[in-house]
């Protein structure tokens, strides 16, 4: 994952999400590295891939998915990684809730991630995510694809998905309707196929969100029924999806907040290198000689 070794105390930071895995030093604006899903299982993360990645690294930090790991798939990743990484001086699991709370200046908020897999609504109160009170739909980037390819005649020709990732600095989107596929043949794509499915992804969330500040009780009610939400994930920069996602929820008297264009991908990770360049880190994080003592089972405790 190119140079890993750590910095100044500082932790290396990744992002184990549901489209794209992202790498850098802590304290830094943008990951160094973005890569595809190759590390993901189906039920969850693939500690042993992860290890094969972590040469030279001396501190880690790894933010989940919103979709987050359950309590033993954490610790079997806790476990996994810190038995095969034996230069590993600590670590800590970041849910990714916090992480976006933190990349825009909020200790509380519901947070919105419509990615790849789901559209999830978390409740975060002083970087802690309420996991009861966690709502999601099941329609992200990858149903919404699906959705898009239905509406455009797929008999008339086959689509096949190109995995790489392609990076255009001062990119614009194309405002045209055509588009010429590999093989020379030029399509159209109605503008109300993105329309309907970006429609589609976005009706269920104002409810979502509204269920998700429901099930908080107590002494976090008031904080929670006040906080912002935050919109962040991939498939929220699809067009027409915010903007269907805020007219929907204002009306309900929920008040949105959301980073401009590109930046809403990479909030996550952002939330983990602003965690990890914060002095108090180290007391957070899980020490070779804690693992040594009380095992993998800690990351309940200090990773809630």
């Amino acid at each position: 994952m190119g140079e890993t070794g750590g910095s100044e105390g500082r932790p290396f930071v990744i992002e184990l999400g549901s489209w794209c895995v992202r790498s850098g030093q802590a304290s830094e604006a943008i990951p160094d590295e973005e890569v595809g899903v190759e590390l993901r299982k189906e039920g969850g993360w693939d500690g042993v891939g992860l290890v094969s990645r972590l040469d030279g690294v001396k501190d880690l930090l790894l933010v989940e998915s919103s979709t987050f790991l359950d309590g033993r798939e954490r610790l079997d990743l806790v476990g996994t990684v810190m038995e095969g990484c034996p230069e590993l001086g600590s670590i800590f699991l970041l849910r990714g809730a916090a992480a976006s709370s933190f990349a825009m200046g909020r200790v509380s908020a519901v947070v919105v991630d419509v990615g790849e897999l789901a559209a999830v609504a978390s409740p975060v109160t002083d970087g802690y995510v309420h996991k009861r009170a966690v709502s999601k739909v099941d329609g992200g980037g990858k149903a919404l694809s699906e959705r898009i390819r239905d509406a455009i005649s797929p008999s008339e020709f086959n689509m096949d998905e190109a995995k790489q990732f392609l990076f255009s600095e001062n990119f614009k989107p194309s405002e045209d309707k055509k588009y010429e596929l590999p093989d020379g043949t030029t399509i159209e794509v109605p503008t109300e196929a993105v329309e309907d499915a970006a429609a589609w992804v976005s009706e269920p969330l104002p409810g979502t969100i509204i269920s998700s500040i429901n099930k908080i009780h107590g002494d976090f009610e008031k904080t929670v029924s006040n906080a912002d939400v935050l919109l962040c994930g991939g498939t929220s920069l699809v067009r027409g999806v915010p903007n269907a996602i805020f007219e929907q929820s204002e009306a309900r008297g929920v008040h949105f907040l959301a980073a401009k264009g590109h930046d809403r991908t990479l909030q996550n990770w952002r939330g983990g290198s602003i965690l990890g360049s914060l002095g108090s880190y180290s007391t957070l994080a899980i020490t070779r000689a804690d693992y040594a003592e009380k095992g993998a089972s800690l990351v309940l405790s200090k990773c809630a």
